[in-house]
């Protein structure tokens, strides 16, 4: 550097052809600009040694903008070494959209119209990349003879990066919060003010931008609805009170301002009130206290009216099918009668007329279990079924269950075994409805196999004496693989031939399903394929516990007390006349009546001691006419029976609470309705003969 060669050649013999007093002036002024000169050397070094350690990248440019030198941190910046940058023009560094800036911000700086300047400028390193920077100039500086301008240039291309990705991922999330009808808020707990909300969040709330901001308490007070201010107010403060609970919340407001539903464009006309849904996460200091509240806004108006329009229309599919049952269930019952009434009168088996009576009861029980079927799938889908769970053992059960199956797989030529093993097996059950299970599968089997096919249900027990299984196995076609995912699905169906007329449903599997599953238990299916046959299998948890007794089988007579008096009232001619008609028979005297006004005058001048009673009937329904019946003091012994095509719990409790002793479901088994008849009028000829 100029200014140490001077220092050194200050510091010669010449000194020595001065005056002694001059001299010694001399040597002492030497003597400190040798001291001095020793700490600029020290200051040079200290200085390099900065400049080469330093962070932030030094450049040296003259007024032209050429490089006249720049440090190590530069350099390793922009890729380049020290050679190949002192004296290139800055700007083959400088990305082409930059240039005229800093042009301009070093022209300025030249002519001393600025004293400093500070950019964000891009460089282009040798690799071709680019590298953005934070470029510092201040003010002008001189080495030696030549004047220039010094650069400090601070590396931030991570954090333009991450500003770059932060800014497309705001804008991604902008664009799917406005594609989703999303409000954006956060709300200051702490003063009870919004802090920022986007557009869509005003429109669904119902004011303008122009408004003032608002507050949550003006929200509870004029936007929710008022019936649901309250439980809102409730979940906020839970929320909040609760660390690291989030807020989810769905009320009703009032409709107005320019919000519309879904973002159609269309206002709700349900009372003037919108449904909102709002989700949001809740911030808080360091000693736990809520803060913020950040979340999002959503209309959900459109959703609860197809949640409300999906539930009204299933409850008028339920009211239907129960509509539909019972008009089915009405015909059915004199039906049966009649098939009982033709065999009674035709009591030789080999007579035509004896077996048109069978054909029509088999018939007629099987269009009563599709009835059945169709009301027992609603009924288990929509929880409205309880089991009635006792001790049960599992073998007994199972040969229960396949009995009444016996004459269907004689009918169709099919051979059928039952292995079960010797020792009792135990599970907590209701007896009906693990009947109905095992009935289904066995049909199920018997109904996809061909004349002469073979069934086999087998009941083993687990080592782990936990649970057991029952398999039903045939040979029938198989399940198709496609079809095996969805096989208990309802209404799903193989392909059955058109030859056989009782394919049913297909929701028989459905219900096997859910009743097992009701038992704690499961069934799978499998099927090596078409006409290789299938496997049913159904597993159930093993009870702990074993019956203490089993209860002896209950006997049915076959003749009804002589001179009984039966009272039927139902409103269908043909099944009060066939019911009739089979009570005769079996010795009975038996009245009907059409209606309610029929069956009191019925009970004022005959005084019957069983009366029959359908529910629907044209003036009076079967509750007001037990009512009514109950009400007298003569008519507390008698036994009256409903028997009507509603079968749902909630008519049958009713039938409790109001006195019917017992409620029968059209068409009901005969040996039960009979038997019930039997032990009432025998009561009754009893108490004469005292």
């Amino acid at each position: 550097m100029p200014d140490s060669l001077f220092l050194q050649g200050g510091d010669t013999p010449a000194g020595s052809l001065l005056q002694p007093d001059l001299q010694q002036d001399l040597q002492a002024d030497v003597q400190a600009d040798r001291r001095h000169s020793s700490g600029r050397r020290l200051g040079d070094k200290l200085a390099e040694t900065a400049l080469a350690r330093a962070c932030v990248g030094i450049v040296l440019v003259d007024a032209q903008g050429r490089l006249l030198d720049a440090n190590g941190a530069f350099c390793k910046m922009v890729g380049y070494e020290p050679t190949e940058l002192i004296g290139t023009d800055l700007n083959s560094m400088i990305h082409p959209a930059d240039r005229d800036g800093v042009a301009y911000f070093i022209e300025s700086l030249n002519s001393g119209s600025i004293a400093d300047a500070s950019a964000e400028i891009r460089y282009v390193r040798k690799d071709g990349a680019t590298l953005w920077s934070r470029t510092n100039v201040s003010g002008r500086a001189r080495t030696g003879d030549t004047d220039g301008l010094v650069l400090i240039v601070e590396n931030i291309d991570r954090l333009k990066r991450a500003e770059e990705r932060l800014g497309a991922l705001v804008e991604r999330l902008e664009v799917a919060t406005d594609a989703a009808g999303l409000g954006v808020f956060e709300w200051n707990v702490e003063d009870d003010t919004v802090i920022s909300e986007n557009q869509r969040m005003r429109e669904i709330l119902g004011y303008e931008s122009g408004q003032d901001a608002l507050r949550l308490a003006r929200v509870i007070a004029e936007i929710i609805n008022p019936d649901d201010a309250a439980a809102f107010q409730d979940a906020l403060r839970a929320s909040l009170e609760q660390p690291g609970a989030r807020f989810h919340h769905v009320c009703r407001i009032r409709a107005g301002g320019t919000g519309d539903i879904g973002g159609t464009g269309r206002k709700d006309d349900a009372g003037g009130s919108k449904w909102i849904e709002m989700i949001g996460q809740i911030r808080r200091d360091p000693v736990g206290g809520p803060t913020r509240l950040v979340g999002v806004l959503t209309d959900v108006t459109v959703r609860k009216q197809a949640e409300k329009s999906l539930l009204d229309a299933d409850s008028r599919k339920n009211s239907f099918l129960t509509m539909l049952a019972h008009e089915l269930r009405n015909p059915l019952a004199p039906i049966k009668a009649a098939s009982l009434l033709v065999q009674m009168l035709a009591p030789n088996p080999e007579s035509k007329i004896h077996s048109a009576g069978q054909m029509i009861e088999r018939q007629s029980n099987h269009l009563s279990n599709l009835v059945g079927q169709l009301l027992e799938v609603t009924r288990i889908t929509t929880g409205n079924i309880e089991l009635v769970r006792e001790i049960v053992e599992l073998s007994a059960l199972l040969r229960d269950a396949v009995e009444p199956m016996t004459l269907l797989l004689d009918s169709r030529n099919q051979s059928f075994t039952i292995d079960t093993p010797v020792s009792p097996i135990w599970v907590y059950a209701d007896t009906l409805r693990l009947t109905q299970v095992f009935t289904n599968l066995i049909d199920n089997a018997s109904k996809y196999t061909a004349n002469g096919g073979h069934i086999e249900v087998r009941l083993v027990a687990h080592g782990d004496n936990e649970r057991c299984e029952v398999s039903v196995t045939d040979n029938g076609q198989g399940v198709p693989p496609e079809l095996l995912p969805h096989v208990f699905d309802p209404f799903v169906q193989g392909n059955v031939s058109v030859a056989r007329t009782d394919a049913g449903l297909g929701i028989g599997l459905s219900i096997v399903r859910q009743l097992v599953m009701l038992h704690g238990g499961s069934v799978r299916v499998s099927s090596p394929g078409a006409g290789a046959g299938s496997a049913f299998v159904v597993s159930l948890p093993l009870s702990q516990q074993s019956a203490a007794a089993v209860a002896p089988p209950v006997t049915i007579q076959s003749s009804l007390a002589d001179g009984g008096r039966v009272l039927i009232v139902d409103d269908n001619a043909d099944a009060a006349e066939s019911l009739a008609e089979l009570l005769t028979l079996a010795g009975c005297q038996v009245q009907t009546a059409g209606n309610g006004a029929e069956a009191f005058q019925t009970v004022r001048s005959w005084k019957p001691a069983v009366i029959v009673l359908d529910i629907g009937l044209p003036d009076l329904d079967g509750f007001q006419i037990t009512l009514e019946l109950r009400s007298r003091p003569e008519m507390q012994d008698v036994l009256i029976i409903a028997l009507s095509g509603y079968g749902s719990a909630e008519y049958v409790e009713r039938a409790r609470v109001v006195g019917i002793d017992m409620y029968l479901t059209k068409p009901a088994p005969m040996e039960i309705l009979i038997t019930s008849i039997q032990k009432k009028l025998r009561e009754v000829s009893s108490l004469s003969r005292h």
